[in-house]
């Protein structure tokens, strides 16, 4: 029996102990969920010199500072780029004895590809394969069947820097420059895999190719952070001079080539153009600013930035890595995020995986305000301005007159630089979103729109946004403002009403062409009980017509003053 006793005890040991072992088993599987691993967030290099040797490193950081994974350690690296899934990175290593190889590792570190050689000016075609440049011309390289071919062999000692296809993949841009300062960028077009390589003639980089195209060629250093961009349409951007950075843009690089500066700002770093071809993010010695379609620019960021800008892939915020060695994450409102703390090494490079990657994060660093341009805000009481302003298209007979007199000396409304005001000018969605902001005595707001039709370039953006945030702004069923559109009266109307936060009333006489069944009735109701809508001599309301300049100044006026 004591046997028997003792036989049920060890069996209960060993069944606790087995539930201790699956529940600890459970606990580590659904912490290595939790934790995530590495989502394919941010890649970067860094580097510390020492007395003994020099130290490289290469690691990827998911967007929110945790579980970061080392992919190397060697006495140097150069050449960081993901491949377009965004779960492997390509890189070139010299190790402690001097030899140089190329490999291409996943974000868990795992090796899935190795050349005994030196490929650092590199870019993928797509996830298989490689294109490189160096001192013995471009190849081509598939890394599954390790297959390489030569696409243009050049002679004497010229190095290639930054090949890029277009994204046709039929064009070929790529630097060369000899040692010394002259540099040579060129196009390859029209390549196909069955042509023998381009041959090159002499050191200076003269190629026999009857399909290339020299862009540009000078003596002025090339800066390797200003590299060849591709738009989506197949144009170039690239940036020139290191010390005095500026930006060139070329239309149709073929033989039929045209080529402008594209900023008059001086002092660029580096930049990087958006994936969507819409936005250019540049570095200068003060901070990052956002260079837009129509030439305006907000800056995003104060301080100096020690590494080359990566876009998200989204295009909605920037990576880059700054003098004092953290990875910060600005957005495109100027709100920063901070990814790494100080890390006892340089950061010289940060790549943002193409894999989309979460980055609502807590802020940490306070967001830039607008600075350039500055807010428009309403006159400063203090200084003089005109009691009675004149505008040569109107008197002070005209019925609006005392309306727009009494909006412009708030800094509502103003004229033209011709000295006119254009009373019978309609006016746009977008003008009207100002008009009601500056009116209530706000200001734009520094985020971007939502609208699918107001990109971050659009003057009136930050008035779209705040008209959206004060609920007075909702746009369209299919996600467009339409801000270039006149406005009616009706939507006046109910802009005014809901912007002021006016109870709606039903009740009262309206307008024989205001049934109401009609989308904006209670709204006009409202404004014509309040006195601020009257109507036109016939008694109608007209609530589809287009609004005018003349008229918006008495409706706003009115309520306003109501």
């Amino acid at each position: 029996m004591q046997a028997f006793l003792e036989g049920v005890s060890n069996v209960k040991k060993m069944l606790l102990l087995a539930i201790i072992v699956l529940i600890a088993l459970s606990i580590l599987s659904q912490v290595a969920l939790a934790g995530g691993g590495i989502d394919g967030g941010i890649a970067y290099r860094a580097y510390k010199y020492t007395l003994d040797h020099d130290v490289d490193k290469i690691s990827v950081i998911n967007t929110d500072g945790t579980n970061k994974t080392s992919l190397i350690q060697a006495e140097y690296t150069n050449g960081l780029s993901w491949d377009p899934s965004g779960t492997k990175i390509q890189f070139a290593y010299e190790d402690s004895d001097n030899k140089s190889f190329s490999i291409v590792k996943n974000i868990n570190g795992e090796t899935e590809w190795k050349k005994d050689a030196w490929i650092s000016d590199s870019s993928w075609i797509n996830a298989d394969a490689i294109i490189y440049g160096g001192f013995s011309g471009l190849w081509k390289i598939n890394l599954s069947t390790g297959e390489e071919k030569q696409i243009l062999t050049p002679g004497g000692y010229v190095k290639d820097h930054n090949p890029i296809y277009s994204p046709d993949q039929r064009n070929l841009a790529f630097v060369h420059h000899e040692w010394g300062s002259d540099f040579t960028i060129s196009v390859i077009n029209n390549i196909t895999d069955s042509e023998t390589p381009y041959q090159g003639e002499n050191r200076y980089g003269s190629y026999f190719n009857p399909r290339l195209t020299t862009i540009m060629s000078g003596d002025s250093n090339f800066n390797e952070n200003m590299m060849l961009q591709y738009t989506p349409e197949g144009n170039l951007f690239f940036g020139t001079d290191e010390s005095n950075g500026k930006l060139w843009f070329v239309n149709n690089p073929t033989e039929n080539f045209t080529i402008q500066q594209y900023t008059d700002t001086n002092g660029i770093n580096e930049f990087r153009l958006s994936h969507d071809g819409t936005m250019i993010a540049y570095a200068t010695n003060e901070g990052l600013v956002l260079l837009k379609l129509d030439g305006s620019t907000k800056k995003l960021w104060s301080g100096h930035i020690e590494s080359n800008l990566s876009w998200a892939p989204d295009d909605k915020a920037i990576c880059f890595s700054t003098s004092d060695d953290k990875i910060i994450i600005v957005d495109l409102a100027g709100k920063a995020y901070k990814v790494t703390t100080e890390i006892d090494a340089t950061i010289s490079q940060v790549e943002w995986s193409p894999k989309q990657t979460s980055y609502l994060l807590t802020p940490e660093i306070k967001p830039m305000p607008q600075l350039d341009p500055p807010p428009i805000k309403a006159p400063d009481p203090d200084k003089k301005t005109p009691e009675n302003p004149t505008f040569i298209d109107m008197s002070n007979s005209h019925w609006a007159y005392a309306y727009i007199i009494g909006l412009y000396k708030k800094g509502v409304v103003s004229g033209y630089p011709d000295g006119s005001f254009r009373p019978e000018h309609y006016v746009t969605r977008a003008e009207i979103a100002k008009m009601i902001v500056l009116a209530l005595e706000d200001q734009e707001s520094n985020s971007f729109s939502s609208f699918s039709d107001v990109m971050p370039f659009h003057w009136a953006n930050g008035y779209v946004v705040r008209g959206q945030e004060l609920g007075f702004i909702n746009g369209y069923p299919d996600n467009t403002f339409k801000p270039d559109y006149a406005v009616t009266r009706a939507e006046v109307v109910k802009m005014c009403v809901s912007a002021k936060k006016i109870e709606l009333s039903g009740n009262g006489i309206t307008f024989p062409d205001v049934p109401d069944t009609y989308w904006a009735y209670t709204y006009i109701v409202t404004s014509k009980n309040m006195g601020v809508v009257s109507g036109y001599p016939d008694g109608r309301f007209l609530p589809n017509n287009f609004v005018t300049r003349a008229e918006v100044a008495k409706i706003l006026y009115e309520m306003n003053n109501g």
